[in-house]
């Protein structure tokens, strides 16, 4: 299934070569930012668009073990997230 990560272009030779993704701390209970691991979750929608809104770069994710998150709170966009060293092993990912 295709999905997208919106990120900031700062991060995009990063996320080209290993995905890291974020953890929750006592501080981030809603994963917005903060820590990162190779256990922490990345955060993908269906819509290019909304991708687009947590930054200039966006990242095409072709997966099919992504899981259903949540709706956005705001937008009511659907969220997934999967596991970044789950996506590392078992994904696909450009750069359109």
């Amino acid at each position: 299934m295709i999905f997208y990560h919106g990120t900031q272009q700062r991060n995009r030779r990063d996320i080209e070569n290993w995905w890291l993704g974020t953890i929750p701390t006592h501080e981030n209970l809603d994963f917005s930012g903060g820590e990162t691991s190779e256990d922490g979750y990345v955060f993908l929608a269906e819509n290019r668009e909304y991708a687009a809104t947590y930054g200039d770069c966006v990242f095409t994710v072709d997966t099919e073990i992504a899981e259903y998150w949540r709706d956005c709170p705001v937008t009511g966009e659907k969220e997934y997230r999967v596991r970044a060293n789950d996506l590392n092993e078992e994904g696909a990912w450009w750069i359109e």
